[in-house]
Formats: structure tokens, C-alpha cells, sequence
């Protein structure tokens, strides 16, 4: 009877595991984020831009540039390498040019340019900004000659826990190569599974267990 309690409130425990934890967060500095801002905006507008990261409120900062305002163009330019509302494309413009402020969306889609995961939401405290997002995901990076990366992240899923490969452009874009995870719905000895992917098709073109031996032929 012990025994049986014991599995039920084991149980409780699993219904109600946060899986989504824990999350990715990042803490960068004033001085280090106005650094990288300073290096970003010069890198992409092609002159130097002084940038400061500041706070305005307890949630809200932003970046600005008082002393190297960029034009029209050059905010033009910028926001086609995001992706932005309205709402942000207007904050940026303020109907009068040259432009010495990015408001806080800008901001940060042009972290994500920069960070191994999509940022949620952040948030602003005396020393510095935290940036939250999504599953904690552990991942490897190496580049490789065209310009690209190929990325090994693992995934913390419950039932279907893997490693899997992805190529990412230079745009951010990710194309899943291939993975290894572990599929409970197969049989004793066989749940280690492998598959992998072509170029132009959204399903894996090989799907099969590690240890079928002499498995060559594609399995979806």
C-alpha cells in the first residue's frame, strides 16, 4: 500500500513538471552592451557610431547615439536585417531625421542576430540588461568555410530527449542535418534512434534504430 502511495505522488510530481525550465538568460553590462552596440551599428552602417545603452525605466532601455546620429538610409538599411513591427518601425522614425535613439524592440531583435536563442524578453537593473528566452538548449558551435555553422543543441525534451546538427546562414536561418534521440515507443535495445535530413525535404529522409544492423535503406 506504501508502495502504491508512493508511485501516485511520484506522479503528482510528473504531471506537474515545468518542463520549459529551466530558461536561457543572459546578464551583459552597460559599458559591454554600449560596446557591442558601438561595434554592431559601425560594422553595419560603415562609420563609426558612438552607442549608449541606457536605462529609462525599471523594465524599458534603450540605445542612443546623440554624438553619431544615423540617417534615414542608414535606419532603412537596418531594419531590413530584422524583423520588426510597425509600432517599431514608427518608434525609430519619429517623423524627423537624422535619427540618435532604437527603441527597445530594435534593440533587441538585433540581439537575436547575436544570441544562440530568441530572446523573450528582457529585463533592465542598475548594472546591466538580462536576456531571457526560451528552453535552455547546451550548444556547440563550429564554423565552417562557406560562412556557415554547423550547431549540435541538446534537446531537454521529456519523452523524446536528443542531439541533434543544425546548419545556420550567416541570416540566422536553421536547417536541421540530422539527430540521435532516445524513442520510448520502440522496443527494448532498439529506442536509440538516428535519422537525417536532405536539403529540400522538411521530413527526414532516413529515420531508423542504431541498433538495426545492416539498415541502409531510407526509413521514415
Amino acid at each position: 500500500m506504501e508502495n502504491s502511495c508512493n508511485s501516485l505522488q511520484k506522479q503528482v510530481f510528473t504531471d506537474l513538471r515545468f518542463h520549459n525550465a529551466p530558461k536561457q538568460a543572459l546578464h551583459i553590462e552597460w559599458k559591454d552592451l554600449s560596446q557591442t552596440f558601438a561595434t554592431l551599428l559601425s560594422g553595419l552602417i560603415g562609420r563609426e557610431i558612438n552607442a549608449y545603452a541606457e536605462r529609462e525605466e525599471i523594465y524599458y532601455w534603450s540605445v542612443v547615439m546623440f554624438d553619431t546620429p544615423i540617417t534615414r538610409k542608414e535606419l532603412k538599411d537596418i531594419l531590413k536585417l530584422v524583423d520588426v513591427n510597425v509600432h517599431n518601425r514608427d518608434y525609430n522614425k519619429y517623423g524627423m531625421y537624422p535619427v540618435s535613439k532604437l527603441c527597445l524592440g530594435l534593440c533587441v531583435e538585433l540581439m537575436n542576430k547575436m544570441l544562440p536563442y530568441n530572446v523573450e524578453c528582457t529585463f533592465a537593473d542598475n548594472e546591466g540588461v538580462w536576456f531571457i528566452g526560451g528552453t535552455a538548449q547546451t550548444a556547440i558551435w563550429q564554423s565552417i568555410p562557406d560562412g556557415k555553422s554547423l550547431v549540435a543543441e541538446v534537446i531537454n525534451e521529456p519523452e523524446y530527449p536528443a542531439i541533434r546538427i543544425l546548419l545556420r546562414t550567416r541570416s540566422q536561418d536553421d536547417q536541421v542535418v540530422c539527430f540521435a534521440e532516445h524513442n520510448s515507443e520502440k522496443p527494448m535495445g532498439k529506442e536509440l534512434c538516428i535519422a537525417a535530413y536532405s536539403f529540400d525535404q522538411d521530413e527526414p529522409v532516413y529515420y531508423e534504430s542504431y541498433n538495426t544492423p545492416g539498415s541502409v535503406s531510407p526509413h521514415v
